[in-house]
């Protein structure tokens, strides 16, 4: 299997949403290298799972609501669950989706190179 790039904060990447049913472009907001440790530990910001794992903010073209309110999530995150405000919200602790299948629900990946 080829290496992918190690993630980098600002790189523009794929998240597949909790629902499975969809992608959206989304920027790495944190890595493991990126995080403020202190800012963790007085919990402010989740810890990351491992290297592969990103905190993200996700674009979405959808008008901003109530995202707590869902109820077909297929994967269901430890963390609070960010409100789609003005067509942003944050993922926090997203594995890499790894393989060529389908992108599992609540995981990013690289875009497609041209």
């Amino acid at each position: 299997m080829p290496t992918t790039p190690t993630p980098n904060l600002g790189h523009v990447v794929l998240y597949r949403s909790r629902t499975g049913d969809y992608d959206v472009p989304a920027i790495i907001a944190a890595t493991q290298a990126s995080l403020h440790i202190p800012n963790v530990q007085a919990g402010y910001v989740p810890p990351l799972s491992s290297a592969r794992h990103v905190h993200l903010v996700c674009l979405t073209p959808g008008t901003p609501g109530k995202r707590g309110e869902a109820s077909d999530f297929r994967v269901v995150s430890k963390y609070p669950i960010s409100e789609n405000l003005a067509g942003t919200y944050q993922e926090w602790d997203i594995p890499e989706h790894v393989g060529d299948g389908e992108p599992e629900p609540g995981s990013w990946r690289w875009p497609p190179t041209a």
